[in-house]
This record gives C-alpha cells, structure tokens and sequence, in this order.
C-alpha cells in the first residue's frame, strides 16, 4: 500500500461561546477578540471529520482542511466519501467509524470571583470564593434528546466519552508564559450531594455559580489526565488540554461561565432552554435522563478515572508513554536532539501532533512552531520515524482509532 502522509492546510479552530482561553491557539482573552457570533477561537480540531455544532452554526466549522500533492486543497471528510471507497481504505483502512474527535483545549480568561450562592459546601481550588480562571462551564455528555411526534423525549445518538491529557508546559514554545498554578478541574459530583442540591443548583443557571460548588475541584499536574464517562459532569480546568472523545458535539450544560450572568430573566430563561434542557421538560427529567448518579457521586472517583502516563520505553534517544487509556489509545514521543526512532507499523491510522520542538516524520518536516507543520495524519500499516533535527527535544503525542 502506498504510504500516505497528509499535511493539513490550517489549524481548525472552532469558537465557543461559553468560555475564553489563554492566548496559545490564537487571540481568546480580550472581549474584542470573539467572532461575530461571539465566540472565541479556543479549541483547536485535529484532522476533524465532525462538524462543530454549536448554536449558532457556521460553514463547515470543525472541519480539516488538507493539502494533497500538487498543492490541491479538500476537507478530510470529503475525501473519504469520494466514490468507489478507495481513498478511505487508503487513509483509514477499515477504522473510520472508530475516527475519534481529537481537540486542543485553550481554556482559560481573565480571574473572577465565584458566587456560590446559598450553597455552604463550596470549595473553590484555593478557598471558598477565592478569585480563579474559569474552567469551562460544567455539562455533560449523555446523548443527543429530542422530541418525537408523540411529544415523548428520545435520545438520538448514545452518550460522548471523552478523555483528557495535560501536556507539559516547560517547553520553548510556552517560554515567557505566566505559569499556570493551582488550576484544578471539576469532575463528577461529591459523595455527599444529593439529587435536590443539583435541582437547585440547574434552576440558579445564569444567576451564580451554585453547581461548580457540587463538584470535586482535582488538580491539574502535566503528564496527568482522566477518563470521563458518559452521564458524568464536568469542567475542565483552565489548562491546555489534549482531549480525544467520541465524534460528535453534543452537551447538555449545567451551569454558566463561571463568575458570569446571564440577563435579563427572559434571556436566561430562553439559554436555559436551549442549552441545558435541551427539549427536556425541566431539571428533575435533566437529572434522570443526563446524569449516570452512581457514576459521579462514586467516592473512589479519582482512584477509577484518574489517568497518569505509563511509559513503555525509553532510551539514549528519549520516550515513549501511553497517554490515552481505556476505550482510547494514544501515545507520547519525545526524541532527544540529534536522535531519532521508528514506531512499527499499525492497522490502525492515527493521527499526530507536534506539541514541542521541529524534526523530521517520515522524511516530511514537522516543527510546532509552523501552523503547516505541526499536525498530520499516519496512514494504515505506515511505520512512523521520527527525527529530531533541532535543538531541543522533539515532542508528539498520536491518537489512534476507538477501540
């Protein structure tokens, strides 16, 4: 089989308009750096097949756009429906319907002050209503919901598991930052919350910031991460995250940007509606329908989804370590200068990203610095060498099919 090896043409960057990030995929801190839409430019879609859907719709939003040979430009997902099924075999073998949505997290803004409102359990990562970045909103991933002509609420696709990979942040790329300190996530519920808390807390959407304090705030450490499971709530933290999850863009919010409010009443009302019930007929029937309870008020939540890195090899050249673990599977590669290493091949395509450092990957130039450069795609039964031709380390992390 011919090997292929796609650069893509630019970065695919999707706006959001419930979070702000920290300047490293593009402007998303300032007020004036939003869309038209209001939305910032904060994640950063890998060799995407999946449309964004966010509320407010825009043209192939999410979408990769790839530079074949002869400088011809197509979006990914239009090059494996070409006719006769030739080119999908080529790129992805028989593994499309396991592509995963792979994503870039830019999460961050400028400090608040949470309003926790009537609740007397919250804790926020340094203190009860201590000023803090806001994480993105928390929601939760348990199925698309709608209506059928009987009035009946039905799920249209099952729920999105996703995962999470906080990379290293000492690199020459990030140098000059200010350093991310105490940022924590908020994921599932605390043992002690009851399903009347989480009432309470839907109904105050847009008002403060009462379901943040329902969640467990977990520290963010680079080289960490986390399985998440459908039906569990959570708010990634304000960090850059590497996030591989099922493909599609669906979500169910439980509570607003934090330290933010939505107004006037009829604003609000009307958010709540369309962003958190979502065709549900309020918070008790979001609860049972969105929520997996045991799943997120599990007091060994950290010990059963808590993900580290595991490393499978290391030598003179460098590493190698499994970052993606569970239903996922991805890998990191850090190749010292002046060195390099071959992957052998596998059935299944992946898709990579340069995180740090320039070199070489099968012969084809890859630096993070280089928007053209930094992300590509490994073909089925393609071995990957990687070289490091710079003069620090050289650093991707590979996402392959769903299991």
């Amino acid at each position: 089989m011919q090997r292929l090896y796609l650069h893509f043409k630019r970065a695919t960057i999707v706006g959001r308009g419930s979070y702000r990030g920290r300047n490293i995929i593009a402007k998303n801190v300032e007020d004036d750096d939003c869309d038209a839409r209001g939305y910032w430019p904060v994640e950063w879609w890998i060799m995407s097949v999946t449309p964004a859907e966010n509320p407010i719709r825009k043209d192939k939003e999410g979408l990769t756009s790839i530079i074949l040979q002869g400088g011809k430009e197509a979006l990914l997902r239009d090059l494996l429906d070409t006719p006769g099924g030739e080119v999908e075999r080529a790129l992805m073998g028989m593994y499309r319907s396991k592509w995963p949505l792979v994503k870039l997290l830019d999460i961050g803004g400028k400090e608040v002050n949470p309003d926790f409102g009537a609740c007397t359990c919250a804790d926020g990562p340094t203190g009860i209503g201590a000023p803090e970045v806001p994480p993105i909103p928390c929601h939760v991933h348990n199925g698309y919901t709608k209506r059928n002509e009987k009035g009946e609420v039905v799920h249209t696709k099952p729920g999105k598991l996703e995962a999470y990979y906080f990379p290293p942040l000492d690199t020459p790329e990030h140098a000059g930052r200010p350093p991310l300190t105490k940022v924590h996530a908020r994921l599932g519920l605390r043992p002690t919350v009851t399903k009347d808390d989480v009432l309470r807390a839907l109904d105050e959407f847009g008002k403060n910031d009462a379901f943040y304090a329902l969640m467990p705030a977990y520290p963010v450490e680079p080289y960490g991460g986390w399985t998440i499971r459908q039906g569990v709530m959570h708010a990634p933290g304000p960090y850059p995250t590497l996030e591989v999850q099922f493909a599609q863009d669906d979500a169910h919010m439980g509570s607003w940007t934090l330290g933010a409010r939505i107004e006037p009443e009829e604003e609000r009302r009307k958010m709540q509606r369309e962003i958190q019930l979502c065709g549900l007929n309020d918070g008790r029937e979001w609860i049972e329908r969105m929520v997996e309870w045991d799943l997120n008020v599990d007091p060994k939540f950290q010990e059963r989804y808590h993900r580290p890195i595991r490393v499978l090899e290391e030598g003179t050249w460098g590493r190698r370590y499994q970052l993606f673990f569970d239903e996922f599977y991805g890998e990191g590669v850090e190749v010292k200068q002046g060195h390099k290493t071959t992957r052998a091949s596998d059935e299944r395509p992946c898709v990579a990203v340069v995180w740090s450092g320039e070199g070489g990957a099968n012969g084809n130039a890859v630096s993070a610095a280089h928007e053209h450069a930094r992300e590509f795609l490994v073909t089925p039964n393609t071995p990957l060498t990687l070289e490091n031709t710079g003069s620090t380390v050289l650093m991707v992390f590979t996402v392959f099919t769903i299991a």
